[in-house]
């Protein structure tokens, strides 16, 4: 319980290793180089899978960099299978 002391607000500093460690431990879920993951923006500015905006977790798959599948749970529960289904089916 906060007892209404305030809570410290995250740096910049703070938010870049949490997306560093979530990341890496997406990578690692997947047993991938981290260098695989990334997050950011879209090819061309494009809208995600679901019609959503701005940045996305992807993975680079099959040769390409590709929007990482949604997960109700978060990204850190995305598994392979998850990734096929997602990406070698056709889109409706």
């Amino acid at each position: 319980m906060n007892r209404g002391r305030s809570r410290r607000r995250l740096t910049p500093e703070d938010i870049d290793a949490l997306m560093e460690e979530t990341r890496r431990q997406i990578a690692r879920n997947l047993d991938i180089s981290p260098d695989r993951i990334r997050y950011g923006p879209l090819e061309n500015n494009r809208p995600g899978r679901l019609n959503t905006q701005g940045d996305h977790w992807q993975i680079h798959y099959q040769g390409q960099w590709r929007e990482l599948p949604w997960h109700h749970d978060g990204p850190l529960q995305i598994t392979r299978q998850d990734i096929r289904r997602w990406h070698d089916r056709p889109h409706c």
